[in-house]
């Protein structure tokens, strides 16, 4: 038990001094790699010269310390992030009327050749009048990336997506996700941009649910998501692959203005997020006279290779046939800033 617990403890300081803090300088990496090597020599040394219990005070005594310094890493919002990152979207509330600036409407012509392009706009939340649930896999049947929209009385849709704010050339991984490795961010855009990088050019399988909601729940979830993404470019936070993700981010503010019996909670099948809309089915959440299998095979966005991302986007993935191609060129919109 001693050596398990010794072993254990020297895996997970490994991690959190590997993965923590990617932005550090050439000196902090220097100090780095001498805790690292800390980490293994000093337990493994303890374990061949000293009595068992003395290498496991210290082993615990190094975790200790190692605890003490992860828990006081703090986010910041300085970095050379990702191109679609690079924004954190500004949004001031008027009553009922919601303004943000920077709406993200990217133009994607491959998957690394993209128009960066933005525009303000504003958002009365009585108004909203739908949202959707977007499930997109990219990474097998357990795994999607899983958001909402929200579509106004007016037409239009704006989607809100909880993602990984991510460094230039910084790759995803899960176990880094554990670790402070990422910051969090919201990223509100028009859907040709955050449902159609996914459909058209990263050709993910992408459903979108319509979610039974009233209207005062619409009112309130929309509002909950503008003031969580106002207060994230005011107090930066990092990812957690587990308790700070898109699902759990989705779950905690839908919960937020539910009286206990009537809260969704944690389910095996929002930690498997590629599950989150047959756990959606189950408790009522998504509009359907049907079975599940048959929702789900109605609710895929079928969009043709040579479709073209265009201003009737958002209705044309409600269509429920595919797209045609149209005149409407990939660049972006007279309204994008």
């Amino acid at each position: 038990m001693e050596f398990a617990f010794i072993g254990l403890s020297a895996i997970w300081c490994l991690l959190a001094i590997h993965y923590s803090d990617p932005s550090a300088g050439s000196d902090r990496r220097i100090r780095r790699k001498t805790a690292l090597a800390a980490c293994v020599a000093i337990p493994a040394l303890s374990i061949v010269f000293l009595p068992s219990g003395t290498a496991t005070v210290i082993s615990a005594a190094i975790l200790a310390v190692t605890l003490i310094w992860f828990v006081r890493l703090s986010p910041h919002d300085r970095g050379d992030w990702e191109t679609e990152y690079a924004r954190m979207p500004e949004v001031e509330e008027d009553g009922n009327l919601i303004k943000v600036k920077g709406v993200r409407d990217f133009r994607y012509r491959s998957v690394e050749d993209v128009i960066p392009a933005y525009y303000d706009d504003a958002y009365d939340t009585d108004s909203v009048t739908s949202i959707d649930l977007i499930c997109s896999y990219w990474s097998g049947r357990a795994i999607a990336h899983v958001f909402l929209s929200f579509g106004f009385a007016d037409g239009r849709h704006v989607a809100i997506s909880v993602e990984t704010r991510r460094r230039r050339g910084q790759p995803y991984s899960t176990i880094a996700g554990f670790f402070r490795h990422y910051q969090l961010i919201f990223v509100v855009a028009d859907e040709r941009d955050l449902i159609g990088v996914r459909t058209d050019i990263r050709r993910e399988e992408v459903y979108l649910y319509q979610l039974r909601t009233t209207a005062d729940e619409r009112r309130r979830l929309f509002r909950g998501y503008m003031e969580r993404a106002a207060k994230l470019a005011r107090e930066p936070e990092f990812y957690n692959t587990v308790f700070n993700n898109c699902t759990s981010n989705i779950v905690s503010l839908i919960d937020g203005g539910l009286p206990r019996g009537e809260r969704l909670g944690m389910s095996w099948r929002l930690l498997f997020s590629g599950y989150a809309d047959e756990f959606a089915y189950d408790i009522g959440r998504l509009k359907s006279r049907t079975t599940f299998a048959e929702l789900k095979r109605r609710s895929l966005v079928v969009r043709q290779a040579n479709a073209v991302i265009g201003a009737d986007f958002s209705a044309a993935i409600r269509s429920g046939s595919p797209a045609l191609p149209s005149a409407m060129s990939a660049t972006p919109s007279a309204r994008s800033g």
